[in-house]
């Protein structure tokens, strides 16, 4: 079950510009969101693989934000580097 009325509640266009500014991620740019546990069954590593398949001009206008944690954390860490991805 997903709360929707508490996220439309937090998504003002203030809450989203200051949380892209805390970020880093220019207002331009289409952000992507994974959010749960770093586990096979959800694949969180597809997400970066299909980002990294898009055309040169466009993967440079998208961010993904990685939120979890599981047992992945070990093999997101080690191709991190493949995906160029920063750590927070």
């Amino acid at each position: 079950f997903v709360d929707n009325r508490f996220f439309a509640e937090r998504g003002s266009a203030s809450v989203r510009t200051v949380a892209r500014a805390r970020w880093g991620i220019d207002e331009d740019v289409f952000c992507v969101l994974f959010a749960g546990k770093f586990e096979r069954k959800k694949r969180p590593l597809d997400l970066l693989a299909a980002v990294e398949r898009l055309p040169r001009d466009l993967r440079a206008k998208v961010r993904v934000l990685m939120v979890g944690s599981g047992l992945l954390e070990l093999e997101f860490d080690q191709q991190r580097g493949n995906y160029k991805v920063r750590a927070r």
